[in-house]
């Protein structure tokens, strides 16, 4: 993860989350579970995309715009307002308390665990190819050696 991917996901910290936007794969009528990238809006920073690296096993974190995809006879990668459709429907309006990372034993950022002071702490990880957003990470991430860190919060801004 790259010195900004960092300073991007620290700079949420203390500020409340507006929204939150999906892009799906949307094929022969119907879409794929798990997004294909998510972005968060949070109050008074920019917007920004986590999404899987190409080789399954990064999260990238950057402030790419959404944008929908033509895939021709794949289909599409269509946009949608997920602030009210995720585990994320209680968070929106609350401020961001905390965020861990989650690092492969080889160092590379895989996911992100956020805490906005609710019982529930979602996690969006790229594992197996696709972002998985959930209560908790999956079983097998610890059996890999998969370990977990707090991000610190910018302290001026």
């Amino acid at each position: 993860m790259t010195e900004r991917a960092r300073a991007i996901l620290t700079e949420a910290i203390g500020r409340p989350l507006r929204k939150v936007i999906a892009s799906i794969h949307f094929f022969e009528g119907r879409c794929d579970d798990e997004p294909v990238e998510l972005w968060l809006s949070f109050e008074s920073l920019a917007l920004f995309r986590l999404s899987g690296a190409s080789d399954g096993w990064r999260l990238e974190v950057d402030e790419t715009t959404p944008e929908p995809v033509d895939m021709e006879e794949s289909g599409e990668i269509i946009l949608g307002d997920m602030s009210n459709k995720t585990m994320f429907d209680s968070m929106v309006g609350r401020e961001l308390k905390g965020v861990w990372i989650v690092e492969s034993p080889a160092e590379e950022i895989i996911g992100v665990r956020f805490d906005f002071g609710l019982p529930t702490r979602p996690v969006v990880i790229n594992w197996g190819d696709e972002l998985r957003i959930a209560a908790d990470y999956p079983s097998e991430v610890w059996e890999e050696g998969i370990s977990e860190a707090a991000m610190q919060p910018v302290t001026s801004r």
